[in-house]
């Protein structure tokens, strides 16, 4: 019904996956079978690929000269910048932990190769 319409239109405009992962676990709490949450979860793990894909370009980019805020020492800030791209992938990484059915398809895998180096 209407729910799946709201749901469907909050998942077309996914900006984060974080943050989609969140919504779809609130969803998932409602445990209508109706839903299709499997089916927003594969989405979901597709988007991330993606995600990982521009984290590691950025990564590569930035690794020899990152970006450090004004008033860090160099080093204290290189393993801040790359903390902070870790716990970018990390959240949603734990997320799909959850769900090994969608980790177990062919299309995770490549995703997860990604995310282990």
């Amino acid at each position: 019904g209407s729910l799946q319409a709201f749901m469907d239109s909050c998942f077309q405009k996914i900006h984060l996956a974080s943050q989609a992962l969140i919504l779809l676990e609130r969803f998932e709490k409602l445990k209508i079978p109706s839903l299709n949450i499997d089916e927003k979860y594969q989405l979901l793990l597709e988007h991330f690929c993606g995600e990982l894909d521009d984290v590691k370009k950025l990564y590569n980019q930035h690794r020899e000269d990152p970006p450090i805020p004004r008033d860090m020492p160099p080093v204290a800030g290189k393993i801040a910048w790359a903390r902070q791209l870790f716990r970018r992938i990390q959240g949603p990484m734990d997320v799909f932990k959850k769900h090994p059915t969608i980790l177990k398809q062919p299309e995770a895998q490549k995703g997860i190769k990604t995310y282990n180096r």
